[in-house]
């Protein structure tokens, strides 16, 4: 079965896409749109605006939209990128990778390094960590994520993992659903592209690699 690869990415950051395209070379990757505006008020997801920034809503619908896409168009499962990553190891497709030893799961983490990156127990499940910025999931898992995060309360990396079957996360704001089998790749096959750490690519309107999704891009 081939796995569909969706990189989120602005319309605007056209440098970032051509990079990430250049990273995976062994893959095919479909570009999709990132929300980069605050959704209206008469969307699907109630947003309690006095608890998120612009930039964090922004974030967390992009990751909403490509999960109704997995699910209205009946895909089995995909993996999602955010535009600041690149594999590892360049000399083979991440889509070929055998990635049924893992289930059952909803959710398989693909990253590692993530300023905290995700952490599992002995059978692999998810435990704690952040960062929704390579993961695979299922169509169950995109339906259980969708609900999950409906009020959206926290930015995805926050409140998502609150719905994981093994999460140990907490917060003050929003009630674990604890409904979602999440785990992680220990030997993560994903990782932040330096490019995106240390060079800056100018972007329309002069925004650059960095101010997309933490300094107003989305405004």
């Amino acid at each position: 079965m081939s796995i569909p690869i969706f990189v989120i990415n602005m319309n605007k950051s056209v440098e970032r896409w051509n990079h990430i395209k250049d990273c995976f070379l062994f893959d095919e990757l479909t570009r999709f749109e990132a929300v980069e505006g605050i959704p209206s008020e008469d969307s699907d997801i109630r947003i309690d605006r006095l608890k998120m920034l612009p930039t964090e809503i922004a974030c967390t619908q992009s990751h909403i939209n490509v999960w109704q896409k997995i699910v209205d168009d009946d895909i089995p499962m995909a993996i999602i990128l955010e535009d600041d990553v690149k594999p590892i190891d360049d000399n083979y497709s991440i889509a070929s990778v055998d990635y049924s030893q893992y289930l059952p799961f909803d959710v398989l983490f693909l990253q590692v390094n993530f300023g905290g990156s995700c952490v599992a127990d002995d059978n692999d499940n998810y435990v704690c960590g952040k960062g929704a910025h390579a993961y695979l999931i299922t169509k169950s898992g995109a339906k259980k994520s969708i609900e999950a995060l409906n009020p959206m309360l926290l930015l995805v990396d926050s409140q998502w993992p609150l719905a994981f079957e093994h999460s140990q996360m907490f917060t003050s704001v929003c009630k674990p659903i604890k409904n979602i089998k999440a785990k992680v790749l220990k030997n993560g096959i994903i990782e932040h592209s330096p490019m995106a750490r240390t060079t800056t690519f100018t972007t329309s309107g002069d925004k650059s690699w960095t101010d997309g999704w933490f300094k107003g891009g989305y405004k």
